[in-house]
């Protein structure tokens, strides 16, 4: 337990200063977002919660350890600049995001570099996009303004998502029916399997 909770610390910390670094090369203040270029989506914010997030992905990695160590694909839906997607590859996830705003992208592209190959930083649409089953944890955080389209956003994952999948909403998430178990209860975000 101490040393899940030495981990959850340091990885917290290291995405804190991701976030800062990230604010000092805009010279913004990111608390209130960055621009966006459509109306619909968010712009990015960074994670305040990180430990939550943390503590969250590193249940999901200690899961059935010796079954799950191929249920290592991992997607953040509107990735902003990587950093979840940082953190998850830290814990052993193979990590992929998808981010609309094509300046974000570029920036996590090099941000990322060396740890993350930047393929796996995705230009796109969540909305849009068709390959939700090709992977065994989603992740994401508001990433639509409107509530009525982060409603959609959540019922497309609930659909769209392969049958044993890990999502976890850190905001809009009420997945129809008996399809999914919430598995981790106790913590925020939820974490839930499609069964």
């Amino acid at each position: 337990m101490a040393k899940e909770s030495a981990i959850i610390k340091a990885l917290s910390f290291s995405i804190h200063t991701y976030n800062s670094y990230f604010q000092h090369m805009l010279g913004t203040d990111s608390a209130g977002g960055w621009k966006k270029s459509n109306k619909d989506h968010h712009c990015f914010i960074p994670t305040h919660n990180a430990e939550d997030i943390v503590r969250a992905l590193h249940y999901v990695r200690t899961l059935d350890t010796s079954r799950n160590r191929n249920r290592n694909k991992f997607l953040d839906c509107g990735c902003g600049i990587g950093n979840i997607m940082i953190l998850a590859q830290y814990l052993g996830f193979k990590s992929y995001g998808i981010e609309y705003e094509k300046e974000n992208v570029e920036l996590a592209r090099k941000l990322l570099k060396g740890v993350i190959d930047t393929k796996q930083v995705i230009h796109g649409d969540i909305m849009k996009y068709k390959y939700y089953k090709q992977y065994d944890v989603i992740y994401y955080y508001e990433p639509l303004q409107n509530r009525e389209k982060r409603r959609e956003f959540a019922d497309k994952i609930s659909k769209e998502a392969k049958r044993g999948a890990i999502v976890i909403p850190n905001g809009v998430w009420g997945p129809p029916g008996p399809k999914w178990e919430r598995i981790r209860p106790d913590v925020w975000p939820g974490v839930y399997k499609k069964l």
